[in-house]
């Protein structure tokens, strides 16, 4: 098994109830875990394995990422999250069926006393296609 996590991509998205949230963009901390088999016919020796194509690039991975934060509007963070998840499914199945992905997501929401955040956390429910 091999994994992969990104920890606390900085993005900026629009997400919130009222029309002060959804009128300025707010800052979000992504971290995602992605874990997957190798090949099953792909022994893990570094002169075989070190091949971008073998893997997921964790660049392309932050650049799905800020796109989907670009262009969504959504009303919960909730919602945010599992639709962010869907799409990087939808982006890593389409090079490796195998996979599990852990997404975790924090807002910054100005609540007084509130200076860490509120973070939703969802799984993919299996690393299986």
């Amino acid at each position: 098994m091999i994994s992969i996590t990104i920890n606390n991509l900085e993005v900026f998205t629009k997400i919130g109830v009222t029309e002060e949230e959804m009128s300025n963009v707010q800052r979000l901390l992504i971290t995602t875990s992605i874990t997957y088999c190798a090949e099953p016919n792909l022994k893990l020796k570094s002169e075989i394995f070190d091949y971008i194509r073998n893997v997921i690039c964790y660049d392309n991975l932050c650049h799905t990422i800020r796109s989907f934060a670009d262009e969504a509007r959504f009303t919960l963070l909730e919602t945010f999250t599992i639709a962010l998840l869907e799409s990087l499914e939808s982006h890593c199945y389409s090079m490796i069926d195998n996979i599990k992905i852990d997404l975790e997501i924090t807002k910054f929401p100005a609540i007084e006393g509130l200076p860490q955040g509120v973070t939703c956390k969802i799984s993919s429910l299996s690393c299986y296609k």
